[in-house]
């Protein structure tokens, strides 16, 4: 993907300056920053507990900062409540799906779009989703909690799009998830990106985020050790050391498991063993 022309000529759709978070005493990210231009696809890299999430859910209110500055078009949120952000068009499809397993497919839906703005565009919101998923249609009324991982995934999803988001923000989408169905998750990914929706993206499968994002952001023990476009770190030697393996990197033979890894990042069909 090219990087977008707003990236250099117009007001960033999100930026972050140097922001400090955690959970009560415990500093979990430290002098984060990042800039996410609007129609773009940014990426954030990193292993577990590198604070992909914590900046995840800085940005989106869900925790206070201790420092520093979040800009959404062009405005300060730093101190604006999570509703109020969701009002403003940032939506997030959390790690770990957190639907509402008891409620129907339906009423998931619904409960996405609860802000006003939403709310008077849920028709046209239900049209896109149910576009994008059609699997959804067929399970409107079936518990949410009773469908297999990769549907919760799609609902997940699809629950933040019912907000209208300008900026939607995109937890590891495709965790715990088969092979088969992370092809199908970013399938949905790209075709909402070429909506012209702004998609900041948390991911463990590096191989996947960078087949969608323009630009990346790498953590690593709550900071920032490296960034650049999605071919510089497909390319970096330290990404693939670290994120994506030393078969990877250096031609060697890898598992049958990662070679279906590899099939669903490229969006390719399920790879024979």
């Amino acid at each position: 993907m090219n990087t977008p022309m707003s990236a250099a000529t117009s007001t960033p759709m999100l930026e972050i300056d140097g922001i400090r978070a955690g959970y009560k005493d415990a500093v979990a990210i430290d002098g984060v920053s990042l800039r996410v231009a609007q129609g773009e696809v940014v990426c954030l890299l990193g292993a577990n507990g590198a604070g992909k999430t914590t900046t995840m859910r800085a940005v989106t209110g869900l925790i206070p900062l201790m420092k520093g500055t979040i800009r959404y078009q062009g405005e300060d949120i730093s101190n604006m409540p999570a509703h109020d952000r969701v009002t403003a068009g940032i939506c997030l499809s959390p790690e770990g799906r957190q639907i509402f397993p008891d409620l129907t497919v339906m009423e998931n839906l619904v409960l996405g779009s609860f802000n006003p703005r939403a709310r008077a565009l849920r028709k046209e919101g239900l049209e896109r989703v149910f576009t994008l998923f059609p699997r959804l249609l067929e399970r409107t009324t079936q518990a949410a909690g009773s469908m297999s991982g990769g549907e919760q995934q799609m609902l997940a999803i699809a629950r933040a799009l019912m907000g209208q988001p300008k900026l939607l923000a995109l937890d590891e989408p495709s965790l715990g998830l088969s092979p088969k169905m992370v092809t199908a998750v970013f399938e949905s990914i790209r075709a909402i990106a070429s909506s012209g929706i702004t998609i900041l993206l948390v991911e463990q499968n590096t191989r996947a985020a960078l087949t969608i994002a323009q630009r990346g952001y790498v953590l690593s023990t709550g900071q920032v050790v490296h960034q650049g476009t999605a071919e510089d770190l497909a390319q970096s030697e330290m990404v693939q050391k670290a994120f994506i393996g030393s078969a990877h990197l250096h031609g060697g033979r890898r598992s049958r498991r990662d070679r279906r890894l590899a099939a669903a990042a490229n969006g390719a069909p399920h790879a024979a063993g």
